[in-house]
């Protein structure tokens, strides 16, 4: 098991229940041949998410106030150790763009780490930085970018 390759699951984090749920989903898919690396699973996000559920807003100044810098520097080094970034690019919310899932794809793409991303049509998708360079290869939903890990990655 210690020799499992690991998926880094990237995407914004905000008091949206979806984007914990996605990465819940998948681990129950991706868990039997990948270790998962969840930015999310620390008991400084749950005490978040718990305290600001409802408002973007207040969980980003919270987080901001609290983190110190550190979650910068260890979701880093989450993506450092990470064999594949699978990224979720539906849950972002306009009025609060997403400062840290762009480090995270900037990061896989310096460290020439796959990154499969699961979108729509939306900005994110279309912009030249993103669609043009940092996605390895794209998927409309959890689903499809699932099939597209166990068909390249999976011994």
């Amino acid at each position: 098991m210690e020799g499992r390759k690991k998926i880094y699951l990237a995407g914004t984090i905000n008091s949206n229940p979806k984007t914990y749920e996605w990465r819940e989903e998948a681990k129950e898919i991706l868990g039997r041949h990948y270790k998962i690396l969840d930015p999310t699973n620390n008991r400084f996000n749950k005490k978040a998410i718990k305290e600001h559920k409802g408002d973007p807003k207040e969980f980003t100044q919270h987080c901001i106030d609290d983190s110190q810098g550190i979650l910068i520097v260890k979701d880093f080094n989450l993506v450092k150790q990470s064999d594949i970034l699978l990224v979720n690019l539906n849950y972002v919310i306009a009025e609060k763009p997403s400062i840290g899932t762009m480090f995270e794809l900037a990061w896989a793409w310096l460290l020439k780490i796959p990154v499969i991303a699961i979108a729509g049509d939306d900005l994110y998708s279309k912009h030249p930085f993103v669609a043009g360079g940092s996605v390895s290869a794209w998927a409309k939903d959890l689903e499809e970018a699932c099939k597209i890990i166990e068909d390249f990655f999976v011994d």
